[in-house]
């Protein structure tokens, strides 16, 4: 079977989209949350856990160039230990994947089908993801460019309309409160959306060009930070504090947009957009998640997990968070702590197992 490949061009939409799916439909609320006036200081963040990702996935080409996360786990640590951690992996992936099937089903609700089922919505969602999958990354890295064009001509209006109702005073005062505020609000842009990035080492063996991925996820976190900036600017100052007591900002913030008479209701060019890149990061997820059990389970292919595994993730984004309050409090209170321990506590163990493994095995010789 001829390998499916993408160019780096590709890599960076891909990971650009992976953020921007419901980064900027949560990112905004998360952060203030915690801060109003020094909201735009703990965006940055989201770059940190970028090149955090970076420079994990530079140790894991340097190493393991031509294999993914979970094939580097079995030459690690064995084919026991090595299985344990994939299975852990891909557990971590799954939740990820369930709190966005979740988050899809209810942007749709709420924003344009409010009398229609979830389950309804699901199917729907679980539909297009498994068969977006079914034919391959290097055909859904190719239909994802067709998103650039649109993103080029709608991004820059639905970003310079707004800002004629910015207030700077809504900025004011600065450190109200102290760093304390602002650390809190960085840390779910920091370990759950900058660590994310970390998923592309999972297609290592699909990158014409595998040495550059630290530097793609660099230039991916760079334009994600950028955008996600811009996003929570605009939306503080145009709300101010009341950008508290709202759901997703974003689509409000289109919603009073007009010009004229004419003009106006943009939502709709928005909820679009949203819901191609929602598409576009539960792929990617799904992706992950299939190839790591063709890993574990070592066969040939992965397309026989796609059904199935698109299935559980959209069941069990509805019956594991059963409303708004308890995805919230996944993604803010434990998705950071198993997405660091993931990416980067579950790498450093393989290695130190890997190292003793070598001395183990050295030892061995000079005894026999």
């Amino acid at each position: 079977m001829r390998k499916e490949l993408i160019s780096r061009y590709q890599l960076i939409l891909l990971l650009i989209w992976l953020t921007m799916g419901t980064g900027v439909l949560v990112i905004p609320s998360v952060i203030t949350e915690f801060t109003v006036t020094d909201a735009w200081m703990a965006v940055p963040s989201l770059f940190v856990g970028g090149l955090l990702s970076a420079g994990i996935a530079r140790v894991h080409v340097k190493k393991f160039p031509n294999s993914r996360a979970t094939g580097a786990f079995l030459a690690m640590a064995g084919p026991v230990i090595g299985d344990v951690f994939i299975i852990w992996y891909i557990s971590v992936v799954f939740l990820v994947g369930t709190v966005v099937a979740r988050e899809f089903t209810l942007f749709v609700t709420v924003a344009s089908l409010p009398y229609t089922s979830e389950t309804a919505v699901a199917v729907i969602g679980c539909a297009s993801v498994v068969y977006i999958a079914y034919v391959g990354i290097e055909s859904f890295a190719r239909a994802n460019e067709f998103v650039v064009p649109l993103a080029v001509v709608v991004l820059p209006l639905l970003i310079l309309l707004p800002l004629t109702l910015c207030d700077v005073h809504q900025f004011y005062p600065v450190f109200s409160s102290g760093w304390l505020p602002v650390w809190k609000a960085s840390i779910v842009s920091m370990f759950v959306y900058g660590l994310e990035f970390s998923l592309a080492i999972q297609f290592v063996p699909n990158l014409r060009s595998p040495e550059k991925l630290p530097i793609d996820i660099v230039i991916a976190a760079s334009i994600s930070t950028v955008l996600i900036l811009i996003v929570v600017i605009l939306t503080v100052g145009v709300f101010g504090y009341t950008v508290r007591y709202l759901q997703y900002p974003v689509l409000e913030l289109i919603r009073v947009v007009r010009i004229g008479r004419f003009i106006e209701r943009l939502d709709t060019i928005y909820g679009i957009a949203v819901l191609m890149t929602i598409i576009s990061k539960l792929t990617v997820i799904h992706l992950a998640m299939c190839t790591g059990i063709q890993d574990l389970c070592k066969t040939r292919d992965y397309r026989w997990a796609v059904l199935p595994t698109g299935t559980a993730m959209f069941v069990g984004g509805l019956y594991f968070y059963r409303n708004v309050a308890q995805m919230a409090y996944f993604i803010e209170h434990v998705g950071p702590s198993y997405l660091l321990f993931t990416v980067v506590g579950v790498p450093l163990l393989g290695l130190t197992l890997q190292r003793v493994r070598f001395h183990l095995k050295r030892r061995a010789r000079k005894g026999g």
